[in-house]
């Protein structure tokens, strides 16, 4: 899922009653200039959503006015229709007195979600950063806050600041998240002003964790303005945060951290770079895009540069410690993003502008740092405008190892594109784009979700209707074969046959000493086992590494991380491997 911010302003949220699709009738196709999915007196917007199965849209947004909610859900079919069990007006989430700036979402790995925001509220508890899980029919579980779980209203303003990027959010494995913003409080008094990155990690039943510090830990130091523009779970308990620091340093700086905060390594980024975005490789570690203007003071071009590194922070294998330059331009190159494309690649996407046509550019950069033959040449441009190309452009996989985009030109406003694993783009995509809304003015970009079959879903604020009712929540779904609003054709995801891995009962359990069990590999790979107790807080890491194919023997002798014996009580061994989880359950008996 992808996301941009297209109204910088502060989203101060006292809410209204949702009227979804116009309180018209379910429809069974989409209405060409777009579905009304939150339609009301007053204003509806920032909608986000995560894919659901059977390629269903599981959206939420947030309202204006007030109302008993301050924030909405709605699950969609790819016919455009509520799913069953699901009300036409959607269901509210998060009651008053939450006043909720522009949410994020992630999921929650058990079919819920797990949503983060900045929330100015006048009652009810002070502001600052709140979160909430839901099942997978959109209700708070226990232990969350219905109207949402602090986790820090700190002196410092959580909130608003350059380009949105102020939350950050990933989920921690085990039905939790680590949540990142930008906060003040280390400015001395009287002096400049400093803004540094804190974050805190919230437990899977909604408490905080008691290993980090009560309102937050500081994951950045010194001068200037740090924001936390990207945080990527490493899928082993712990966390990716990527920084830049153009007001001291103008350098780029990825660091990656454990289950308690703790900064295990650091990489960071030639001079003169900016705009880090980031995206999961998959495998633990972390594929990093930027801007670069390294040549930029010998009067040369400007470059589009990436990295993967892997844990502890450092670049993986064959590929350079200053990056990988994905595409370079003497006129301008900047606003880069990136999307893991499912099978272990990278899509890189960005804008050109300053001279001529405007044109939004991508790339594909293999899991090894090189470049496919098809993509040897240099960048695929996917659109281009003389009227104008602006912003971010959104972007999803397309299942099957490109990527499609979402990007607001002029006039009309809505488009799309897709460029495929070959660099080929459809012929059912003109140059300039794909239009998905002939409406011109009034629409703005926040949203692009994958259906996990073959398109995706666009998610808008618009205006169309402001004299009666204000901004509004609008979508449309658009397949890589460049059909808009249709469900002809549409394929089931194509699952690929991976082996199972296995971890063999412990013995002896209860253990009283230690207890042994056998990981047994399918195929030779990466795996990390460890010991985590039933909050998820990791004890022990028993390995973290290259394990052969076959048993592989694991011995746990009660003790954590510290050496100290552990208390008694029930954990579980856990071992993960690529996409693959498993674990057992080992009942630790008193000495």
């Amino acid at each position: 899922m992808s996301r941009a911010n297209a109204r910088p302003s502060i989203l101060l949220i006292v809410i209204s009653t949702s009227l979804a699709f116009g309180a018209t009738p379910a429809r069974s196709e989409w209405p060409p200039s777009g579905l009304p999915v939150a339609t009301g007196a007053a204003d509806q917007s920032s909608p986000i959503g995560l894919t659901g199965p059977g390629g269903e849209l599981h959206m939420f947004w947030v309202e204006f006015a007030p109302t008993t909610y301050a924030l909405f859900a709605q699950h969609l079919t790819i016919e455009g229709t509520p799913a069953p069990g699901w009300p036409v007006g959607g269901r509210g989430v998060v009651p008053v007195p939450a006043a909720i700036g522009s949410p994020l979402v992630i999921a929650d790995g058990s079919g819920g979600a797990i949503l983060a925001w900045n929330d100015y509220r006048a009652a009810g508890g002070p502001k600052g950063v709140y979160a909430t899980r839901v099942d997978a029919e959109a209700n708070v579980l226990p232990g969350w806050t219905s109207s949402g779980t602090l986790i820090c209203s700190s002196p410092g303003p959580q909130g608003p600041g350059p380009i949105g990027q102020l939350l950050a959010l990933c989920g921690d494995g085990v039905g939790g998240a680590f949540i990142a913003w930008t906060d003040n409080r280390n400015t001395p008094s009287g002096g400049t002003m400093i803004y540094d990155v804190f974050a805190h990690h919230v437990l899977a039943n909604g408490t905080l964790d008691p290993n980090w510090p009560a309102t937050g830990r500081a994951l950045t130091t010194g001068p200037g303005y740090k924001y936390p523009h990207e945080l990527v779970a490493d899928g082993s308990g712990g966390f990716w945060l990527a920084t830049e620091n153009s007001n001291a340093t103008y350098q780029i700086a990825v660091t990656h951290h454990d289950t308690d905060g703790d900064e295990t390594g650091r990489w960071t980024s030639p001079s003169y770079a900016s705009r880090v975005a980031g995206v999961s490789d998959g495998a633990g570690g972390i594929f990093v895009v930027w801007r670069d203007c390294r040549d930029c003071v010998v009067g040369r071009s400007v470059g589009i540069y990436a990295v993967r590194l892997v844990a502890p922070g450092i670049p993986r294998f064959g590929w350079p410690a200053d990056g990988v330059a994905i595409g370079t331009s003497t006129i301008a190159a900047d606003l880069p993003v990136i999307v893991a494309t499912g099978d272990g690649a990278a899509m890189i996407a960005w804008l050109r502008d300053g001279s001529g046509d405007d044109a939004y550019l991508c790339r594909r950069v293999e899991a090894t740092g090189t470049f496919a033959p098809a993509w040897q040449a240099g960048p695929r441009e996917f659109a281009t405008s003389t009227d104008i190309l602006f912003g971010w452009p959104l972007h999803a996989p397309d299942g099957a190892g490109g990527a499609m985009f979402a990007f607001r030109r002029n006039r009309p406003n809505l488009y799309g594109s897709r460029v495929d694993a070959a660099a080929h783009v459809p012929a059912a995509f003109p140059d300039t784009g794909l239009s998905l809304c002939p409406l011109s003015d009034d629409q703005f970009l926040v949203s692009l979700v994958s259906d996990g079959l073959n398109g995706a879903y666009l998610l808008w604020d618009d205006e169309r209707d402001q004299a009666s009712n204000d901004w509004d929540v609008y979508a449309m779904r658009f397949t890589r074969d460049g059909v808009v609003g249709s469900t002809i054709g549409v394929e089931p995801p194509v699952q690929p046959t991976v082996p199972p891995m296995s971890l063999s009962a412990p013995r002896p359990n209860p253990m009283s000493g230690s207890s042994a069990f056998e990981l047994i590999m399918p195929a030779a790979a990466h795996a990390r086992v460890e010991i985590r107790d039933l909050l998820g807080r990791l004890i022990v890491v028993l390995r973290d590494g290259e394990l052969a194919a076959g048993p592989n023997l694991m011995i746990w002798d009660g003790r954590d991380r510290d050496g100290r014996r552990a208390p008694a009580g029930i954990y579980l061994a856990r071992a993960r491997s690529s996409s693959q989880s498993v674990s057992q359950r080992i009942v630790c008996l008193p000495e």
